[in-house]
């Protein structure tokens, strides 16, 4: 009888114990699923930040790297004083480096356009 107490004794010790073990188990998957989510979280904000440093480095490109060409007319017979003709466009290379913006804004004074060089002999002009 005795020894059958203390079994009984151990018994509910152990299911003691086990219930200690479950619950540290329950806390602990509740703490990795929080964690998952972090991460996810900060994945998704990592990406967003990604995109906008690939923006943000185009923009410092093309403005440290601007065109510096204008295109006066398509299909002109003749340029101004100034102007050279290139396959029946007028081009006038400027004289200062400035961002796309302003040069796009001094080409529209001029009415004409800033232009984007799409082969070796627009690059040539001078």
């Amino acid at each position: 009888a005795q020894e059958k107490e203390k079994l009984a004794q151990e018994k509910v010790k152990l299911v003691q114990e086990k219930e200690k073990l479950v619950r540290e188990k329950v806390k602990l998957v509740q703490e990795k699923n929080q964690l998952t989510m972090e991460k996810n979280e900060l994945r998704a904000m990592n990406n967003r930040l990604s995109e906008e440093k690939k923006i943000l480095e185009n923009k410092i490109t093309a403005q440290q790297h601007p065109t510096i060409t204008i295109n006066v007319g398509q299909n002109a017979p003749y340029c101004p004083p100034g102007w050279q003709l290139h396959m029946s466009s007028c081009y006038q290379r400027s004289s200062s480096t400035s961002n796309w913006d302003c040069a796009s804004q001094d080409c529209a004074r001029k009415e004409s356009h800033l232009v984007i060089l799409n082969d070796e002999d627009e690059e040539k002009l001078e």
